[in-house]
């Protein structure tokens, strides 16, 4: 018998572009900070909370590179 394995996506969205953050997500720094986990924001439009979570620049500036460049990272994949 064939073992089936299923993955689940977790997929963001940050004003239009999308991104698929499955791979990002044992690394997130604030992750159960608040009890906010990135998997409830699954799907969704993720600007607002980054405004209200972040002190830094630098989630912003993560993503904001990689829809410039169009280069997806290892651990966050730009969905065209």
């Amino acid at each position: 018998m064939k073992s089936i394995i299923i993955t689940y996506k977790s997929v963001i969205t940050k004003k239009k572009y999308k991104f698929d953050i499955t791979n990002y997500i044992s690394q997130h720094p604030g992750e159960g900070i608040k009890n906010i986990y990135l998997r409830n924001f699954n799907g969704k439009d993720i600007t607002d909370m980054m405004d209200r979570h972040h002190l830094t620049n630098e989630p912003f500036d993560i993503l904001e590179n990689i829809i410039k460049t169009g280069v997806s990272t290892k651990e966050i994949l730009l969905i065209k």
